[in-house]
C-alpha cells in the first residue's frame, strides 16, 4: 500500500479551497490536511535509510588527519664523545602533519547480517505504515458513514415530527367540533413532544459526527454525498468462511510485520553469532610530517613520509560470555516472535470469519428489513383509515406509526452496517486501499437525499 500524492491530490495543493462531496474526496483532502498522513509518508522515508546505514559498514572507510602544533621539547644533553658537540637539550619547533586511511572489510560477517536485518527492518515498517495507513482509511469512512448515519436519523426525526404536528393540528380541529376526546388530544401532544427531543438529540449527535469528520479530514466539510439507495447488497465472494480466514493470515499487514519480524530475529541471531569469527580488512595509509625550526639533530631525523598497505584481522576470543549470552537471548527474542505471531494470526482468522458471517447476515438483514418496513407501511396504512371512522383508537394510531419510525430507522441502521462491515473485512484482509475507497465511493449519490425518500 503506497500512499501517493495522485492528480486529485495536487489539486488540493494548488486550490485555495476544494468542497470535498464524496468518500473518496474526502480522503484525497485528508491525506493533504491530515498530519498523520504525512508522518506516514515521513515513516516510509526514515525506513528507506536503514539499510543504507548498514551497508555502510561493508563498503570502504576513508579517514584524512592534518594538524599543525609548536612543540617544546625537553630533553637532558647527551654527550656522544669527547670534542663533540652534546646533543639534546632544549630546543621548540613546528610540527605539521596531515595523512590519510583507507579500509575496506575483507570478511565481516555480522556487518554482513545486519544489513540483512536492516532490510527486513524496512519491510516491517512498511508493513506497519500499511496497517497505519488502513487504519486512518477506516477511520475516515467510519466518520464519514457515521455522519450519513446521524443525518439520516435526524431526516427521520424530523419528518415524524412534522407528521405529529400535523395530525395534533387536525385533532385540535376535531376535538373543537366535539369528535375527539381530550385523552386523543394528550396521546398526540404526547407524541410530538417525544419526537421533539428526538430531533434535538439527532442535531446534536449530527453536529458531534460532523465534527468529529471535520477532526480526520483537517477542514471542514459543508455537505457529504449520501448513500444511494439501489446499493448492491450481495454476499461476500469467495462465499466460503475458511477462504476470508486464510486470506486474513496470508494479507493482513499486522500479520505481514510479524511474519518478518521473526525473519529478522533470526537474523539478528546469525549477526551475533559472528562475534565468535574474526574480522579481516585490507587497509592502506599515507602519512606525512614535517618538523621545522629548532637545533636538534633529532626534530629533523623525524621529519618524512610513510606508506603503509597490509591485511589486518581482529579476532575477539574471549569476551567474559557476553557474546554467548547475546546469542542465547536472541534464540528466545525470535520464540516469543513465534508465539506472538501464531497468537495473532488465530485472533484475526477469527475475526475474519466472524466478519464474513456477519457480512452475510447483513446482506440478509437488509432485505428482512426492507420487507418489515412494507409491512409496518402497510398496517399503518390499514390502522390510519379504521382511525379516522372511528374503528380504531389513537393509542392504535400512534402505537402502529412508531412501528413504522422504527423500521424506517432500523433499515438505515442495517444499510450502514452493511458498508461499515464490508470496510472491515477490506481491511482484516489487507486490502482497505484506495482501490476499495473507489469502489463503495460508487454507491453514494451525487445529490443529497433525506432518510425517508429513500425508504422503499
Amino acid at each position: 500500500m503506497i500512499i501517493r500524492l495522485s492528480l486529485p491530490v495536487l489539486a488540493l495543493l494548488l486550490s485555495p479551497s476544494v468542497a470535498a462531496t464524496n468518500l473518496l474526496d474526502v480522503v484525497h483532502t485528508a491525506e493533504v490536511k491530515n498530519a498523520r498522513f504525512a508522518a506516514l509518508r515521513t515513516t516510509r522515508m526514515l525506513a528507506d535509510q536503514s539499510p543504507d546505514i548498514a551497508r555502510a559498514a561493508l563498503l570502504p572507510q576513508i579517514v584524512l588527519t592534518a594538524s599543525s602544533s609548536t612543540v617544546n621539547l625537553q630533553q637532558d644533553p647527551i654527550t656522544f664523545a669527547p670534542g663533540v658537540p652534546p646533543a639534546g637539550g632544549d630546543t621548540a619547533y613546528d610540527s605539521t602533519d596531515w595523512g590519510g586511511r583507507v579500509v575496506q572489510p575483507l570478511f565481516n560477517w555480522g556487518a554482513f547480517k545486519q544489513y540483512q536485518a536492516a532490510q527486513l527492518q524496512r519491510s516491517q515498517e512498511q508493513a506497519r505504515a500499511d496497517a497505519n495507513a488502513q487504519d486512518l482509511y477506516f477511520n475516515i469512512a467510519s466518520a464519514y458513514f457515521d455522519t450519513l448515519r446521524a443525518q439520516d436519523a435526524l431526516s427521520i426525526a424530523r419528518s415524524r415530527l412534522a407528521s405529529l404536528a400535523k395530525r395534533l393540528e387536525e385533532a385540535q380541529a376535531k376535538y373543537a367540533a366535539g369528535f375527539v376526546s381530550q385523552v386523543d388530544i394528550l396521546e398526540q401532544e404526547s407524541q410530538r413532544d417525544a419526537a421533539a427531543n428526538q430531533v434535538l438529540s439527532a442535531e446534536d449527535q449530527l453536529n458531534t459526527q460532523r465534527e468529529n469528520l471535520n477532526a480526520l479530514v483537517g477542514e471542514p466539510i459543508a455537505e457529504v454525498a449520501t448513500l444511494r439507495d439501489d446499493i448492491p447488497v450481495l454476499l461476500p465472494t469467495p462465499n466460503s468462511v475458511d477462504a476470508w480466514g486464510r486470506l486474513a493470515v496470508e494479507q493482513n499487514p499486522d500479520l505481514l510485520a510479524s511474519l518478518i519480524a521473526i525473519e529478522q530475529s533470526k537474523v539478528n541471531q546469525s549477526a551475533l553469532k559472528t562475534g565468535y569469527l574474526p574480522q579481516v580488512n585490507f587497509f592502506a595509509s599515507y602519512n606525512e610530517r614535517r618538523l621545522e625550526g629548532g637545533d636538534n639533530p633529532s626534530v629533523a631525523l623525524n621529519s618524512g613520509t610513510t606508506d603503509v598497505v597490509g591485511i589486518e584481522a581482529r579476532w575477539e576470543i574471549f569476551s567474559g560470555g557476553a557474546t554467548h549470552a547475546r546469542v542465547k537471548q536472541a534464540g528466545l527474542q525470535t520464540t516469543l516472535a513465534k508465539q506472538n505471531h501464531e497468537s495473532d494470526a488465530k485472533l484475526i482468522e477469527n475475526q475474519a470469519r466472524a466478519l464474513f458471517m456477519t457480512s452475510k447476515t447483513d446482506a440478509y438483514r437488509i432485505k428482512a428489513k426492507q420487507r418489515s418496513l412494507r409491512s409496518a407501511e402497510v398496517a399503518y396504512r390499514a390502522i390510519e383509515a379504521g382511525y379516522s371512522v372511528g374503528t380504531h383508537s389513537v393509542v392504535d394510531l400512534m402505537s402502529s406509526e412508531t412501528k413504522v419510525n422504527n423500521a424506517r430507522v432500523e433499515l438505515s441502521n442495517a444499510r450502514y452496517d452493511y458498508v461499515m462491515n464490508c470496510f472491515r473485512l477490506y481491511k482484516i484482509i489487507g486490502l482497505l486501499n484506495e482501490s476499495a475507497i473507489v469502489r463503495i465511493n460508487g454507491w453514494l449519490s451525487a445529490s443529497p437525499q433525506s432518510a425517508t425518500d429513500r425508504v422503499p
